[in-house]
């Protein structure tokens, strides 16, 4: 199952990955902005911007429960994988430090934390809940970078420097390693998260914007919206294979647990999904 977020519409669009089906639009605040499902899959948070607030969307029934308050210009909601808290980014100017903070249901949200030099544009835990990482795109052409935040400490870490404007990321099923799509750039960076370093940079075609990994964890999958292809990287040796024609602009993809498929979004098309054999 998969949800997409339908911002212009203030709602989000349950597709059943098997069938094919597409559920009806179910409302989610002023401005829902970003999604992110927790780690048992059982709950959906949508973030909605101008509300300030975060809606729980029960994965299995689709339905909505009450609206958490958080705060004005809220970004992204990422669930911990091993708490009841979360890591929330919240809007911040061009060239002003990202900020994000620690929420705890029980107690509200926790103090600002400061990272890097420009806005933080997402984020995402380690498997353990330790280290939380935050993406900032840069700005003015330079390279983005992605930043450790220790949880225990809230102290951010050396930022591992990426490619311009990372748009996405994809996580290998144990956790070990990211792949992160460089739009502006025209590769993807392979990154381990157990040495905080970048161990491949690799040239995959014009505007990469969304990137899944294989559920064997060797293979990630990127979408490159300008030139209407799916581009196949080993993540053993850093290669890029031979690209699928597609036949539209990509906007993202997503692996179902069934080998040699590929669901793919095209924006461009009125928001259709289709599914492509890869």
């Amino acid at each position: 199952k998969a949800f997409l977020l339908d911002t212009g519409h203030g709602d989000i669009v349950p597709v059943n990955l098997v069938s094919g089906h597409v559920g009806a639009p179910i409302p989610v605040g002023k401005l829902p902005v970003d999604e992110e499902i927790s780690a048992d899959g059982s709950t959906l948070y949508v973030t909605d911007n101008l509300g300030g607030t975060v809606i729980p969307v029960n994965t299995s029934t689709d339905s909505v429960a009450p609206a958490q308050a958080l705060s004005q210009g809220v970004d992204f909601y990422v669930p911990s994988p091993t708490t009841t808290g979360a890591l929330v980014g919240v809007d911040t100017s061009n060239g002003e430090p990202g900020v994000v903070y620690f929420y705890d249901p029980s107690s509200g949200k926790g103090s600002p934390v400061s990272v890097g030099s420009n806005p933080a544009d997402f984020g995402f835990y380690s498997k353990d809940g330790s280290t939380a990482w935050v993406v900032e795109q840069g700005s003015n052409g330079q390279p983005g970078v992605l930043i450790p935040l220790n949880v225990a400490t809230q102290k951010p870490g050396t930022p591992i420097k990426l490619g311009v404007s990372p748009s996405a990321y994809a996580l290998t099923p144990n956790g070990e390693t990211a792949v992160f799509a460089n739009a502006s750039a025209q590769t993807v960076s392979i990154v381990s998260l157990a040495t905080r370093t970048v161990v491949a940079t690799v040239a995959v075609g014009a505007t990469p914007t969304g990137v899944d990994i294989d559920a064997a964890g060797t293979t990630a999958w990127i979408a490159c919206a300008l030139t209407h292809t799916l581009v196949p990287v080993n993540l053993v040796t850093a290669k890029a294979g031979t690209p699928v024609s597609l036949s539209n602009a990509p906007g993202d993809l997503a692996l179902p647990s069934a080998s040699g498929v590929a669901w793919v979004l095209f924006p461009s098309s009125n928001g259709s999904v289709t599914l492509d054999r890869k």
